[in-house]
């Protein structure tokens, strides 16, 4: 929690008067699991949690200097520490396949995806958007 909320806080603080001058935007990459909550990951959810209550104070306050905020609720996403979980038996095969039934894509979800998702938020073609958090997880929050 300290050093993920405060180090968000502290990074966005420090970052507010660039951000003013060039009327720029944020975007947090989060957890789907702040919808549809995972058994055992609360030390991920929780501070996620936190951060976006602040990322949406963000968007109300400083809105009127032109600083969009918005986050990335990520699903399972095949690749960094997902399959290394999976590989050290820290995630079975039951969770796997219950991960992938309870996703109506029926797959998991790829780096580019998320890439994709934080790019368009970044850019001007979602300039009338703030404070919003777009779930990149295969529906899996349905």
């Amino acid at each position: 929690m300290d050093w993920d909320v405060n180090g968000f806080f502290h990074v966005a603080h420090a970052a507010l008067p660039r951000l003013r001058a060039s009327k720029g935007s944020i975007v947090f990459i989060s957890s789907s699991g702040l919808k549809r909550f995972p058994p055992g990951d609360v030390l991920s959810v929780a501070p996620k949690g936190a951060i976006e209550a602040l990322l949406r104070g963000i968007a109300r306050e400083e809105g009127r200097y032109g600083i969009r905020a918005n986050s990335v609720a990520v699903g399972v996403v095949d690749a960094g520490m997902f399959p290394k979980l999976v590989e050290r038996g820290e995630l079975s095969q039951e969770w796997v396949d219950a991960a992938m039934r309870n996703t109506p894509l029926r797959r998991f979800g790829t780096p580019q995806e998320i890439a994709d998702a934080v790019v368009f938020l970044a850019s001007e073609q979602a300039r009338y958007i703030t404070g919003q958090t777009l779930f990149v997880d295969g529906g899996y929050t349905l």
